[in-house]
């Protein structure tokens, strides 16, 4: 904004140098610079920022801050509308369509003013300085005003408003012809000020020609109004048309502003040309209502880290407009209605501390201990699960939350009943997402294009129906669950031997084993392969290389397996993958808080490799188990080694290799009582599952 020191100078006295009155704004204020001096005197560019647009946006504002910072006083021209206004009706009734869009307007009707009288030589040499052409008295008047209190007016020759003056949004498709001689056709929603409902002004923005005040102009309509930021800004784009007018509704008014403005143009005009306002109309349904805010003086220098004697803490408020009453030791403030920002006592503190100063405001650390924010508890595990997948190779994935519809039946996950989205961003993207997998396999195949082998994983909520409720209108509603799961894929591109699918099945069931250990979950198997009600399909998986995933003895958290070649063959995939899908809320819920650490054997373990002829059958979780039991306590651990499947054994049986480590925590064993207890277990074995040892 463009300031004049003389015309600020008529407000409060000033320091002589354009550059000490420019510091203390930017210090205290904002950013004000020395601009370049014209005929009309020492000029100032202010940056008023949005936030301080409603109270700086004028020359009264600043002098108002100008006259805190420097504890002098402000001399206020008159702007008291009662003494102005008669309460006689005007011949014409308002319209206002929609209040939300004009919270506030005001309508004057003015008699004796002349529309070819000249404003005095102090009022044009003012508006030039600002960069505003002068015109006649009755323009430059409305002009002065807008830049001295903040407001934009507008006065209309009576002779153009007839029955009803109204305030309403454009129809499509009409027309106005604005001061600029420029015709606008507009599109829907533009406010316009109308009269008889044809347009005669776009609101906030700029007047319409025909109803401007001419030569012979003796009665005139002005007008005042709070019109929407929104509105004006949106209809300034549209129409690119930006005036004074609209910079000012755009960044923010009040309807303080309304009053003062109007009191200001009526006082101006009875002053310069004996003019008599005889009628009134306003349309001021919720009228704005001050609020008090309470502090007391301890709790601003708590705040401002400053000592600021009470006195000054009443001083600075009363400078800046606010009213300040004591009761016992708290300030009961009052903002004025155009300091919509003055809310709580935080903003109270920051007003006194920036007239203060705030260089004035000792430096010192904080008092307070800078503890570092810790995690919760659920959110700490996620982080180590990730951590530990992008360690052994795995990269982590973000989709959407909507399912991909090709992968959702090329899975046959259409037959679980989806959660549909009512307004789809496409039509490939209909429903929620009931597992990660599918949106996995799209962009898993996506990447494994560029590398022939590739690791993904994603961690993400999946969408479920729950219990159906009862809506209005017969309606029903669904109340989604959304478990977090955690999910992940290992793809290998081209043609893949069974030997490599096989190591990469066990490579996969590896890495979710060791992800249920670092939850402190030592329970862990896997079980054979059932339909789940959550979305996972059995054919899905190939059969011999999937398996549930399973803690204790009922809790089931997932599964892992081959995906079928029927099933890559439907997505167009030409490789295997592997994947694994787990109930990772689940999974938290049985995470283990307290870890147990066990102190390595104090004697020599002894290790030795079972090799065993198995039946298809038969797990390799059962073959441990029965291990355990039997060897108990000597069997310290047992380890899976290899597995080997050829045409060279037996048919149905393939070879199992474990590795069985014994040892006792108070000896060291024998020869003898290693080898006895090792043909102990080999015999179990043979009993219960029907084994050879090779």
């Amino acid at each position: 904004m463009r300031l004049s020191l003389e015309w600020l100078r008529s407000y409060v006295r000033l320091p002589e140098d354009a550059a000490t009155v420019a510091q203390l704004l930017t210090e205290q204020s904002f950013e004000t610079a020395v601009g370049a001096s014209e005929g009309s005197g020492e000029l100032l560019e202010a940056d008023v920022l949005p936030n301080r647009a409603a109270d700086c946006l004028s020359y009264l504002g600043v002098a108002r801050e100008l006259g805190a910072i420097l504890r002098r006083t402000v001399s206020w021209p008159d702007m008291n509308l009662e003494k102005s206004l008669t309460r006689a009706q005007p011949p014409f009734a308002l319209r206002i369509q929609n209040t939300a869009l004009c919270p506030r307007f005001l309508a004057v009707l003015v008699e004796g003013v002349r529309g070819n009288a000249p404003s005095p030589a102090w009022m044009q040499r003012r508006l030039q300085a600002v960069g505003v052409r002068p015109q006649n008295l009755i323009v430059d008047v409305t002009n002065y005003v807008l830049w001295e209190v903040g407001q934009p007016t507008h006065a209309f020759d009576a002779r153009a408003i007839r029955r009803t003056l109204g305030v309403r949004p454009s129809r499509s498709g009409e027309t106005v012809r604005t001061l600029d001689g420029v015709t606008h056709t507009l599109s829907k929603g533009v406010l316009v000020l109308t009269s008889d409902d044809q347009p005669i002004d776009v609101a906030g923005i700029m007047g319409g020609e025909e109803s401007s005040v001419h030569a012979d102009t003796t009665v005139i309509v002005l007008t005042a109004g709070l019109f929407d930021r929104v509105a004006v800004r949106k209809a300034s784009q549209a129409l690119n048309l930006r005036t004074d007018a609209s910079d000012r509704f755009a960044k923010g008014r009040t309807a303080a502003h309304v009053e003062a403005g109007a009191a200001r143009v009526l006082a101006l005009l009875q002053e310069l040309a004996g003019a008599r306002a005889t009628a009134m109309a306003e349309a001021y349904p919720q009228p704005m209502k001050a609020r008090a805010i309470r502090v007391t003086g301890t709790e601003v220098e708590a705040l401002l880290g400053l000592k600021v004697s009470s006195a000054r803490q009443r001083t600075i408020l009363t400078a800046l407009g606010c009213r300040v009453s004591v009761v016992g030791k708290t300030l009961r403030v009052t903002p004025p209605l155009f300091r919509a920002d003055l809310a709580i006592p935080e903003d109270i503190a920051e007003e006194i501390g920036r007239i203060v100063g705030l260089e004035k405001i000792p430096a010192r650390l904080p008092r307070a201990p800078l503890n570092p924010a810790t995690l919760p508890d659920d959110l700490r595990a996620i982080r180590i699960l990730e951590d530990q997948l992008k360690a052994a190779g795995w990269t982590e994935t973000l989709s959407y939350s909507f399912s991909i519809e090709e992968e959702t039946l090329a899975l046959g996950f259409e037959k679980v009943e989806h959660l549909k989205i009512v307004n789809p961003i496409n039509r490939d993207q209909i429903r929620l997402r009931i597992s990660l997998l599918p949106n996995l396999l799209h962009h898993a195949w996506a990447g494994a294009k560029k590398t022939p082998l590739l690791r993904l994983f994603e961690v993400g909520r999946v969408y479920l129906p729950g219990p159906r409720t009862r809506a209005p209108r017969g309606t029903e509603n669904w109340k989604a669950r959304e478990p977090l799961r955690l999910a992940g894929l290992l793809v290998r591109r081209g043609d893949v031997a069974s030997d490599r699918q096989r190591e990469d099945f066990y490579e996969v069931k590896g890495t979710v084993e060791q992800l249920l250990i670092t939850c402190g979950l030592s329970d862990v198997w896997f079980d054979d392969v059932e339909p789940s009600p959550e979305g996972t399909f059995i054919s899905l998986w190939q059969p011999g290389r999937s398996a549930e995933v399973k803690v204790g003895q009922k809790a089931e958290v997932g599964f892992v397996g081959t995906v079928a070649p029927e099933v890559l063959e439907r997505l167009r995939i030409r490789g295997s993958v592997v994947a694994f899908d787990l109930d990772l809320a689940e999974i938290l819920t049985l995470e283990k808080a307290e870890r147990v650490y066990q102190a390595p054997l104090p004697y020599p373990p002894v290790l030795r490799d079972l090799s065993l002829l198995v039946p298809e059958t038969v797990l390799v979780d059962m073959l441990m188990e029965a291990i355990d039991r039997v060897g108990a306590p000597l069997v310290q651990d047992v380890d899976f080694v290899d597995l080997y499947e050829g045409s060279e054994l037996p048919e149905g049986r393939r070879s199992i290799t474990l590795r069985i480590t014994y040892g006792s925590p108070e000896r060291t064993l024998t020869d003898k009582e290693v080898n006895d207890l090792h043909r102990r277990i080999v015999a179990s074995l043979e009993e219960e599952f029907g084994v050879e040892e090779r």
